[in-house]
């Protein structure tokens, strides 16, 4: 940090002054500024950044008082790294700080003030143009993302792309009544003075990783169905406490009820997973550059958010050694106490399908009631998928022996993150019973990507929040056979 403040020289301020003056600056502020650096050099050197920071203010509705605190403060909260770096840098350090304290003062002042004019400019501008308020931040965002996929490019995405990143900094700032000086300018102030820019950036990286995730769900995904959590609370599926088959009533008899309770199989509690990413604003400044950037931030946030699906999907199944989470019952998911593993390890053929098959027909529901299961797709690791593929393959058979009653019966479902190369997996349809179910918070199925002005580098932070989990909430519908 910088000296606190200290009576500067009459002489030096004179000085000061008169370099400030040729900038048409108040004296005030060489006075601001050069009390707190006390080095007459320095806050000679500051005199543009000083002059850019009370201009801000001014637009911002801040009086030359004001103003001049914010310089004080900004100077005097430099850190130690900061204060020991050369002018520009300085300059560029105390820029940030001053902004962020604008845009406070400036929303403070808006939430105090009568607000009737501020609502009659929004509602003039807000549906009716393309030029502020939402009708301009969709259009760039549609720009953005047309630039980041212009194979998803829609008609007003193909006409705003070309705006360039520094064009769109500069029209966020007019809208926001800033003038800056150049391209550059316009970006350090977008970053942190304005609501739009960020949400430009914001919507445009978060449309193309929504995009993408859609296009690279793991394939695992489809032997899993969706389950409505509305919030972090844990919870449990729906169970009778017999069998619901309706019963035979007798004349004058009664209604047999069942209990529907809560105390079913454990649902999947979502857990919050987030990714954080940096776009300084030197990079923002080449448009090529950012443009690329942006591009790769999309991707690689869409390749860890794939990857984090997939194991969340993957931990369920994977628990225990393969044996799959604890159930209600307190054993395993795969159990022979439920049916649905198999006494000896086979490789998969017509006779361990034939079993597997067999088990899921034969499953039964709490007081020993049928519960049979369709068989619909083979679950295997990457190493058994030449295998899974020629059992289920169309033959043209000879005789009956060659028939093969699976051929083009079931779907096969590749998950190279199984960890056990031998084992695979007979299930029945997702879309039709309980098995493996996944959660999204409030159905988000996409991550949210949110965004802010660097705090600790000079530029834009960009994060990735998920929340997930997912969990057997049924044993009847997968069969294991742990493979030879």
């Amino acid at each position: 940090m910088l000296d606190q403040e200290t009576p500067p020289a009459a002489r030096d301020l004179a000085r000061v002054r008169a370099h400030y003056g040729k900038n048409k600056l108040d004296g005030s502020i060489a006075d601001a500024v050069l009390s707190v650096t006390g080095d007459v050099q320095m806050a000679e050197g500051l005199r543009n950044s000083a002059g850019r920071i009370h201009f801000a203010a001014e637009l911002a509705g801040l009086s030359l008082d004001e103003g001049n605190e914010i310089l004080r403060n900004a100077l005097a909260s430099l850190s130690s790294e900061d204060a020991a770096s050369e002018t520009r840098m300085k300059a560029k350090a105390i820029e940030e700080i001053a902004l962020d304290d604008i845009l406070t003062r400036r929303k403070v002042k808006a939430e105090t003030e009568k607000p009737v004019e501020f609502i009659n400019r929004t509602t003039a501008t807000v549906g009716h143009s393309w030029d502020h308020g939402d009708g301009f931040c969709a259009k760039m965002t549609a720009g953005l993302s047309a630039r980041l996929n212009p194979k998803e490019a829609t008609a007003m995405g193909r006409d705003a792309a070309q705006f360039s990143m520094g064009e769109i900094a500069m029209q966020s700032c007019r809208n926001a009544g800033l003038k800056p000086f150049d391209y550059a300018d316009a970006i350090r102030m977008a970053s942190h003075t304005t609501p739009d820019f960020p949400l430009i950036l914001e919507g445009s990286i978060s449309n193309d990783v929504a995009r993408q995730i859609e296009q690279r769900m793991p394939d695992l995904v489809r032997a899993s169905h969706e389950v409505a959590r509305e919030d972090y609370r844990a919870g449990n599926a729906l169970s009778l406490s017999a069998s619901g088959m309706p019963q035979e009533v007798a004349e004058g008899g009664e209604i047999q009820f069942v209990t529907m309770e809560e105390k079913g199989e454990a649902l999947p509690t979502v857990r919050d997973f987030a990714s954080g990413f940096n776009i300084s604003n030197q990079a923002l400044q080449n448009d090529s550059t950012a443009i690329r950037l942006m591009s790769n931030i999309s991707s690689k946030m869409t390749e860890g958010a794939v990857e984090r699906l997939r194991q969340v999907l993957l931990a369920p199944i994977a628990a225990n050694s393969g044996n799959g989470q604890f159930m209600s019952d307190t054993k395993t998911m795969f159990h022979v106490d439920h049916g649905n593993l198999a006494g000896t390890g086979a490789t998969i053929s017509i006779t361990s399908l034939t079993e597997a098959r067999l088990a899921l027909r034969k499953m039964t529901g709490l007081k020993g009631e049928l519960r049979p299961v369709d068989p619909w797709a083979l679950v295997v690791p990457a190493e058994l998928e030449t295998a899974a593929q020629q059992v289920v393959a169309a033959i043209n058979a000879a005789t009956s022996d060659d028939v093969n009653p699976f051929s083009g019966t079931l779907e096969i479902i590749v998950e190279p993150g199984l960890s056990d190369d031998a084992a695979w997996y007979l299930i029945g349809n997702p879309a039709r019973h309980d098995g493996l179910a996944h959660a999204f918070l409030d159905g988000q199925r996409t991550p949210r990507v949110e965004s802010r002005a660097g705090w600790n580098t000079l530029g834009m932070e960009f994060r990735l929040t998920w929340a997930l989990d997912a969990k057997f909430i049924e044993t009847a519908t997968w069969f294991r056979n742990p493979g030879a």
